[in-house]
């Protein structure tokens, strides 16, 4: 029996970028917990994969992501995404970017400010969040 909610397994594009948004959004609603939760829950796991497919994966549809969630006992939500690419020496440091104006870099920002708990193992290529209610 599969312990997770979803478990999806997908190429390391940015094409799928809206139909993993989809499928975790599906998946998340079914999840006994509030709409904040789920949605800061859909917020990371789509953030996520991106930053997967970006920056281990180096845009390599070769590669794999793959996105599980589970409900936790408080009605939370746990995440967890892993990817098959080259993850990091060393993860970059979770701030906000200097220019405002910038197109990226709040990924990490945004990941610690919406989850209550978040891990990093085998040099960043899984990446777990956990949401709880307030």
């Amino acid at each position: 029996m599969n312990p997770f909610a979803f478990a999806q397994t997908y190429a390391a594009t940015l094409d799928l970028q809206s139909q993993v948004a989809d499928d975790i959004e599906a998946a998340l609603a079914t999840m006994s917990a509030d709409e904040d939760v789920r949605d800061r829950a859909h917020l990371i796991a789509t953030e996520l994969f991106s930053n997967s497919v970006e920056h281990s994966c180096a845009y390599d549809a070769s590669q794999h992501v793959t996105l599980e969630a589970w409900g936790l006992d408080d009605q939370g939500i746990a995440i967890r995404v892993t990817d098959t690419g080259a993850g990091f020496d060393s993860l970059p440091e979770s701030s906000l970017p200097d220019d405002p104006f910038a197109e990226g870099g709040r990924g990490l920002f945004l990941i610690d400010a919406l989850a209550q708990k978040v891990t990093h193992e085998d040099r960043g290529r899984r990446v777990a969040a956990e949401f709880h209610p307030a």
